[in-house]
């Protein structure tokens, strides 16, 4: 789920093959067509679904639903996150890579960035400009430095097993990594970039 700029909260009904916007715990619109949409962001006022199944990324006016278009988003997309310059980043697992999308003028590729190890979770510190994804295949999370010419991988820790889910702490820097394969499994780290 994701807020929407005015409020309201988008949701995906993964298996519904759509998505719902909820205003005050009921359901004021519906996106359909999809097959199975997962991961939502909101960026630069647009909200991105990705469809697990499509394969693609579809984007519309966060405010009032209009489509705006969708994109191949590799092999495999699971998750997707906004950036704080204004980006998508989607988590492509099957294609072991990170992509970059923009926003505006249109939904487009920027950048495809190979990451190993069967990417999935991810989350993004606005606040130091950097996204951290969890690395299924090798009980890893790393972090990719952004606003640099290109994305950089500056650091990588092991994590609990089957690392499915990543939060960040946007004051402190500190991430928060979620294990599915032990019930309850919990890592807390400091990012060694998190104190710049």
């Amino acid at each position: 789920a994701t807020v929407l700029p005015d409020g309201r909260i988008a949701t995906s009904n993964e298996f519904g093959g759509s998505v719902s916007v909820l205003r005050d715990e009921q359901v004021v619109a519906r996106l359909p067509g999809f097959v199975q949409p997962a991961g939502l962001a909101v960026s630069e006022g647009r909200l991105a679904v990705v469809d697990v199944r499509r394969n693609d990324i579809s984007l519309f006016e966060a405010l009032t639903l209009r489509g705006l278009g969708s994109a191949t988003a590799g092999k495999g997309p699971t998750h997707v996150t906004a950036t704080r310059d204004g980006e998508l980043a989607v988590i492509d697992t099957r294609g072991n890579a990170v992509l970059l999308f923009s926003v505006r003028p249109k939904l487009m590729l920027r950048e495809r960035i190979p990451l190993p190890g069967a990417p999935y979770g991810v989350a993004s510190d606005l606040q130091r400009n950097q996204l951290w994804v969890t690395l299924t295949a090798q009980n890893r999370v790393v972090e990719l430095q952004l606003g640099r010419t290109r994305p950089t991988v500056v650091m990588s820790a092991p994590t609990v097993r089957q690392p499915n889910s990543v939060a960040v702490d946007q004051r402190s820097g500190r991430i928060v990594v979620a294990g599915a394969t032990d019930p309850g499994a919990v890592q807390i780290l400091r990012g060694a970039s998190t104190s710049r």
